[in-house]
């Protein structure tokens, strides 16, 4: 299940708070049975492309421990700042050459 949310995130210890509007995944799973398969990837894989995003440049709503590991594994995403909204933003959302990738995704300083 995926929907664009309007957030309020930690950006760095220095930063405060940044609003973003990023497309969020609120759902994600594979049942037991099916998991290391290989069909959560190409289920991903799939809503990427047809969202026309990258996993970096989304957020993810109250993410299982399987799921971190999961995008780790594939999309190499590990590092975060830990959220008070329970929301997960990697680091990677705010690199430079991701910035302006998706317009309406972008983010602007909050004080």
């Amino acid at each position: 299940k995926m929907g664009q949310k309007r957030l309020f995130v930690a950006h760095g210890q220095k930063d405060g708070l940044v609003e973003i509007s990023p497309l969020c995944v609120l759902d994600f799973y594979v049942v037991e049975g099916h998991q290391r398969g290989g069909l959560g990837r190409r289920l991903f894989g799939g809503m990427l492309s047809a969202e026309n995003v990258t996993a970096e440049r989304l957020a993810y709503d109250r993410p299982s421990p399987k799921l971190i590991g999961f995008l780790r594994k594939h999309f190499g995403l590990a590092k975060f700042q830990p959220q008070a909204n329970h929301f997960v933003v990697f680091d990677a959302y705010f690199s430079k050459g991701q910035q302006g990738q998706q317009g309406q995704q972008g983010y602007s300083e909050t004080t």
